[in-house]
């Protein structure tokens, strides 16, 4: 933690955005989908991002699950290196 220059503390989720959508999607019992995509959110990951992205040495403090979002999460700070020894799985 000495060698970082900034920690980022709060939420990391993941988006999943539905494409198209429109207005009438909740008059519908179901609607056709052209794309689904995973992202991730939350404002600490993505301040991480931005500022490992801008060349500082970040950290990432937040909790995750142990399933296939919290993996896309881990994946994503690895490709962005940034640091992850603060982040902490549940079960």
């Amino acid at each position: 933690m000495d060698n970082l220059d900034v920690i980022c503390i709060g939420a990391a989720i993941v988006d999943i955005p539905l494409q198209p959508v429109s207005k009438n999607i909740f008059d519908v019992d179901s609607y056709p989908l052209e794309r689904i995509a995973m992202t991730t959110g939350g404002d600490a990951i993505n301040e991480a991002t931005i500022i490992s992205r801008l060349g500082h040495r970040t950290a990432l403090m937040s909790r995750i699950g142990k399933d296939a979002a919290g993996q896309f999460i881990l994946d994503h700070c690895r490709k962005e290196n940034i640091d992850i020894q603060s982040l902490k799985q549940d079960v």
